[in-house]
């Protein structure tokens, strides 16, 4: 795909963060109301995005970046070096994705499958060559399903989501 960027959102950059909000307020309220939960209030939204940017900033092994098109920014992703879940038996040397999103004009374009391209190159440059996920079950699953992470039979122990895995290959 030419004209597209994967770039590393800087916790200063205020346009940046500006651009990032327009993104993230609709993913949030999409992905977190769909149970019927009651919206959080914008400043309580906007200050989860800019604590994931910060820790990403300050952590290794762990990003937020931006998806540009030809200089517009079109999606994020969240991930990094997990931890594991120890209890379910998931390894601390998996990968994550945390966050993933295309806004809503720029999906079914072949965004999403670039910006996941780009992301497992940043992880096989990490030495991470397993990642998990608990894919949005209305959104996420047909996608994650088409670019190879399978249902790994597992739930979360938090949120009692799937969890789907894959191992990368370059």
């Amino acid at each position: 795909m030419q004209g597209v960027d994967f770039v590393t959102v800087d916790p200063d950059d205020r346009r940046q963060l500006r651009e990032l909000r327009k993104i993230w307020l609709p993913y949030w309220r999409e992905t977190t109301t769909r149970d019927g939960s009651k919206p959080e209030k914008r400043r309580k939204i906007y200050r989860r995005l800019k604590n994931r940017v910060a820790h990403a900033h300050k952590t290794q092994k762990t990003g937020f970046n931006a998806l540009y098109s030809e200089g517009r920014m079109v999606g994020f992703a969240f991930f990094g070096l997990s931890g594991g879940i120890r209890s379910i038996g998931i390894p601390p040397d998996y990968g994550m994705v945390m966050e993933f999103c295309i806004a809503l004009s720029f999906r079914r374009k072949g965004f999403a499958t670039e910006m996941n391209r780009q992301m497992e190159k940043l992880f096989l440059d990490w030495g991470i060559t397993n990642t998990f996920l608990t894919p949005d079950p209305v959104t996420g699953d047909p996608f994650w399903r088409s670019v190879g992470y399978h249902d790994s039979q597992l739930k979360d122990p938090d949120t009692h989501r799937l969890i789907y895995v894959k191992e990368i290959h370059e």
